[in-house]
């Protein structure tokens, strides 16, 4: 069957694949501002909007 084209039941031809194998997969949550924020950091981010580039220390 190498080449066969794969018809669902009405008729329209795909990939033989169930629509969930499509289905995007979610992210998990991220966490709480005070758990991912645990302290200052001391590394200098740098912040690119366009053709500007702006360093920011948090």
């Amino acid at each position: 069957m190498i080449g066969a084209e794969v018809r669902d039941s009405c008729g329209s031809s795909g990939t033989g694949e169930t629509p969930q194998a499509f289905t995007p997969r979610r992210l998990t949550a991220r966490p709480a501002e005070s758990e991912h924020l645990e302290g200052k950091s001391t590394t200098t981010h740098y912040l690119v909007n366009r053709n500007k580039v702006w360093e920011n220390s948090l």
